[in-house]
């Protein structure tokens, strides 16, 4: 009996929502909504959590590559010992023995990528040693203390640079640009792949629900006929054949309801529900706003994500060509560096030496290397510039064909209201004809046959007008997650980029 109940709930609802009479709000039962179910998708989809797992992994990655622009400091501390023997009898006629040393030396090291390029490198080290000289000639000095401070500072600095610290600042920002952008590809796509997914739920119960009307339809036709045979109406014929349909008919029933079952499982799995899904036949047009062409065109230049990337892929390889060629540049080093030892009994000697270095590298010949290697750069430059304007004016006439399938599809929804209007009207007369006798049960079937077909047909146009607009939108750049929270009125969480 429940049963009955659902599939005249549905029945009804398919009947009255396609001719635009209800909703699928309306229809008293815990349906799954588009909106619901895409901020499920937005919570809980295991393609979704792992995009935004992606995104995570780029912000973390970008903050470690940026991390090279700042100071690196290191700290360490160095530990030592030895014993050594010194043998000077053949000179002197004596010898050291068991000199011994023990030192504990802290030290901090730092570098700084200059604005010119170079790299600043400074160390600071503090050795603070305990020596035992041991036995010198039959006497023993007494131990003693020391300690022993180095300072040095040395630099490396490309002598032609132009600019190469901006272009790695520039580089890191590019790439990390991308990857949001990538990001927002992969979610967009989500978003849609889920929406079409969702419709082809809606489109399995549509079918399942026009094979049970037509089961339904062969039921009555067969009871008929099979009354009218036994009262001598109809040859064996006839009978035969409208047996072979109700067959035919609970053969298709029974495989298109295996079908939408199998599709709930599926649905389910993919989208990570809880339960499998219950849905009406029903498809509403999205409620987005208007968009012109002026709108589409000035949104793409300023937001479309694959001309934004290949924009950063531009100056990627831009900044790329001038790293490039500082890192071939002749390279000037030049360095300093202070000791001072000091005992620490006073009384004793203190030691202090300076040194310092200069220098210059300069490539001399690398068979061309660096020649062909920079203009094989420069053409890969001049040829994403190319793939961008290629780029600009397939997508800007995709945008213009979505235009077109927006409109056509208002068209076709004024075409289609009038069909089902008019399939609707011929259903119901034939209903009223056939109990007069004045059609077959057949032609009464072919009249219900194209009243589902215009509907169908209604709904399908309905599908491939929420499609292309939200191409378009994509296309645009938007987020369609929260555009269409925005759309409906209702809140789609986990929808932010951070």
């Amino acid at each position: 009996m429940k049963k009955d109940i659902y599939v005249l709930l549905l029945a009804a609802s398919l009947f009255l929502s396609a001719a635009g009479l209800i909703s699928a709000q309306e229809t008293g039962l815990d349906y799954l909504s588009a909106d619901s179910f895409l901020s499920h998708v937005a919570e809980s989809a295991y393609d979704y959590i792992g995009n935004e797992e992606k995104l995570h992994q780029y912000r973390e990655s970008y903050l470690q590559s940026r991390s090279v622009l700042y100071p690196q400091l290191r700290a360490s501390l160095e530990n030592g010992m030895s014993d050594t023997l010194y043998d000077f009898s053949k000179s002197t006629g004596f010898k050291t023995e068991n000199q011994k040393g023990n030192s504990v030396a802290p030290k901090i090291s730092a570098s700084q990528i200059l604005p010119t390029a170079g790299v600043l490198n400074g160390e600071v080290k503090d050795t603070l040693s305990y020596i035992d000289p041991g036995t010198v000639a039959g006497f023993s000095p007494d131990p003693y203390w020391a300690n022993k401070i180095d300072v040095s500072v040395n630099l490396s600095q490309p002598i032609y640079f132009r600019n190469a610290y901006k272009a790695s600042v520039d580089l890191l920002a590019k790439s990390s640009q991308s990857n949001t952008l990538t990001y927002r590809q992969n979610k967009n796509a989500l978003f849609i792949q889920a929406l079409r997914d969702f419709y082809s739920l809606k489109q399995a119960l549509y079918n399942r629900l026009l094979i049970e009307n037509r089961l339904e339809a062969d039921r009555a036709s067969y009871a008929r006929v099979e009354k009218e045979y036994s009262m001598g109406l109809w040859t064996k014929s006839v009978f035969v054949n409208a047996k072979a349909s109700l067959l035919k008919s609970e053969s298709d029933y029974l495989r298109q309801k295996n079908t939408f079952q199998e599709s709930r499982v599926s649905f389910a799995s993919i989208y990570n529900l809880k339960a499998l899904p219950e849905v009406t036949p029903v498809v509403d047009e999205l409620a987005f706003d208007s968009v012109t062409l002026a709108d589409y065109e000035k949104a793409l230049a300023a937001h479309n994500p694959s001309l934004a990337m290949l924009s950063n892929q531009i100056a990627m390889l831009d900044s790329q060509l001038i790293i490039y060629e500082k890192d071939n540049a002749p390279v000037l080093s030049a360095g300093i560096s202070y000791s001072t030892t000091t005992p620490v009994k006073k009384g004793e000697n203190e030691n202090r030496a300076v040194s310092g270095f200069a220098g210059v590298s300069v490539r001399v010949s690398d068979g061309g290397k660096y020649a062909h290697e920079r203009e094989g750069k420069l053409s890969e430059i001049e040829g994403a510039r190319n793939s961008l304007l290629i780029s600009k004016e397939r997508i800007l006439g995709q945008g213009r064909s979505l235009f077109l399938s927006l409109e056509l599809c208002a068209k076709n929804k004024e075409y289609y209201s009038v069909l089902v209007e008019s399939a609707s009207y011929e259903y119901e007369k034939g209903i009223l004809d056939r109990e007069l006798g004045q059609i077959t049960d057949k032609t009464l079937t072919e009249l219900k046959l194209g009243l589902e077909n215009a509907r169908l047909a209604l709904q399908q146009n309905i599908i491939e007008k929420n499609t292309a607009y939200l191409d378009l939108l994509n296309l645009m750049g938007e987020d369609l997650f929260v555009r269409l929270a925005a759309a409906e009125g209702t809140e789609i969480k986990g929808t932010k980029d951070e």
